[in-house]
């Protein structure tokens, strides 16, 4: 956006910036600006959301990316972007009857992504429009839904993601080259799905149980899903007890210990719909350090210090790396 600002937080006095808490940075920016959240490995609570802003962590693996529970208060805060970040992101509770629609989360590392809602039609909450991929979901809970069950996402876009709980309250959606790990103490992995396209993912220690959506290529350790007719509709999925990865002693979970890739002679490489790889390495949007879009600075270099003449110029050598 033109003229937008960017605001830097740090709650670490040893890495000082503009503000020590996500929501005062929140509280002075504009709709349309960008907040830098710093690595400090202390937690930053929760910051409440009501305007249209660009959030952005460095990534990091478990202790090290930043910790923020954002509260997403109203349609105002339609169109935020998430990236690089840990902790959760939902909707104020009671707040009903409001829409948060083109949102962007990617490569976060979160506890669960939900929306408050109740059961009547004319008050319910749902979301359009919003676009997850290449985040990893660590909790055994409700990764993707609504608490109650009782939201309502259209049209959204996951791909690249890594479950460990229940993804829920999609319509008219598509989930592709997504890994399902594990559910614990919940029998349900998809909860009020509708017209769903399920491609290219793989079902290591989740069940499959919905109906009404399309399953393309699929690679289930589990159970194959009920393909019959007027369930669900059904190509090319297949069953394998094996995924060409090494899980580790807890596949329930996702683990920053385990490594994803397929290994030779997977039967999930060259499985995918399109002729690439079943699973969430078949491109470059999920990365197990989680770090952004922008450029990350790997170092900054002074070359003619450390000392200049007054009026003097330093010559810096910067040098970062961006990812797509």
């Amino acid at each position: 956006m033109v003229n937008a600002t960017t605001h830097t937080v740090s709650n670490a006095a040893y890495l000082p910036a503009q503000f020590s808490t996500v929501q005062t940075a929140i509280d002075n920016a504009d709709a349309g600006d960008t907040i830098l959240i710093s690595s400090t490995m202390i937690p930053y609570g929760i910051a409440n959301v009501g305007k249209q802003l660009y959030f952005f962590g460095p990534g990091g693996k478990a202790g090290i990316i930043p910790e923020v529970n954002f509260v997403l208060l109203n349609a105002d805060a339609s169109g935020c972007h998430f990236e690089g970040l840990g902790g959760s992101i939902g909707s104020q509770a009671g707040n009903l009857n409001t829409d948060i629609n083109d949102v962007v989360i990617r490569r976060c590392r979160l506890h669960a992504l939900w929306i408050e809602s109740e059961s009547v039609l004319a008050t319910r909450n749902e979301a359009y429009n919003w676009l997850v991929e290449g985040c990893a979901f660590t909790s055994d809970f409700i990764n993707i839904g609504s608490p109650w069950g009782y939201g309502q996402f259209f049209n959204w876009t996951v791909r690249n993601c890594v479950f460990s709980g229940t993804v829920g309250s999609l319509e008219n959606s598509v989930i592709m080259n997504c890994l399902f790990l594990g559910n614990v103490g919940y029998e349900a992995v998809f909860e009020d799905f509708t017209n769903v396209v399920i491609t290219d993912c793989m079902f290591v220690g989740m069940t499959y149980n919905s109906s009404g959506n399309e399953l393309y290529n699929n690679l289930f350790v589990t159970d194959l899903p009920n393909c019959s007719s007027g369930v669900n509709a059904c190509s090319g999925n297949f069953s394998s007890a094996t995924t060409g990865f090494v899980l580790g002693d807890n596949n329930q979970f996702y683990s920053d210990d385990n490594d994803y890739h397929l290994t030779v002679g997977s039967p999930a490489i060259g499985a995918g719909y399109t002729g690439g790889d079943v699973g969430l390495y078949n491109n470059t949007i999920f990365r197990d350090d989680f770090e952004p879009s922008i450029p990350v600075v790997r170092s900054l270099v002074i070359t003619n210090g450390p000392v200049v003449p007054a009026q003097g110029s330093f010559e810096i050598v910067i040098h970062s790396v961006s990812h797509d």
